[in-house]
């Protein structure tokens, strides 16, 4: 029985316990939270999934979306969009948000998907997933810091501020 009590006081001390709460992640770091700025698209796929391409004239318009781990938008870029930009030659797109987006939750996976932009059905041109952990590299916390998925052949870079 003491082992079983000293278990249960070693866990809520290291996890953080808050009042019966059971154990939280802990607070990554100084910072609060963490402010992306800009978004910048370095790469994106040349063609569509059926190897078509993304627009008729070649060329698509390109917007962004944030989304938590349940796909429900935290950011809707779709009037931000970057009309007719050719891939991969008018890459890098730089979207600097006149709304800065700050998050608060240092273990949630945020995806951050693009879209070509078109008149009925818009097509997911490719996605980055990301947690904080990711972008805060060593606990360096830079300003500036690159996503890829190599499977959807996308990369950005963020340029973030970190929050007290």
């Amino acid at each position: 029985m003491k082992y079983l009590i000293a278990t249960i006081f070693i866990l809520c001390c290291l996890g953080g316990c808050e009042s019966g709460t059971g154990p939280t992640a802990p607070k990554l770091g100084p910072y609060a939270s963490y402010t992306i700025k800009a978004i910048t698209l370095t790469k994106i796929p040349l063609k569509d999934l059926s190897g078509g391409e993304w627009d008729v004239n070649g060329a698509p318009d390109i917007y962004f979306k944030f989304k938590d781990y349940l796909s429900n938008d935290i950011y809707n870029g779709d009037s931000l969009d970057q009309a007719d930009i050719s891939v991969p030659d008018g890459l890098p797109v730089v979207w600097v948000l006149s709304s800065p987006l700050t998050i608060t939750e240092d273990y949630i996976p945020i995806n951050l998907e693009f879209f070509d932009k078109d008149s009925f059905d818009d097509e997911k041109m490719g996605t980055v997933n990301f947690r904080r952990p990711d972008l805060e590299k060593d606990w360096t916390y830079p300003k500036s810091v690159k996503i890829s998925d190599s499977t959807t052949q996308t990369e950005v870079t963020f340029s973030l501020t970190w929050n007290k």
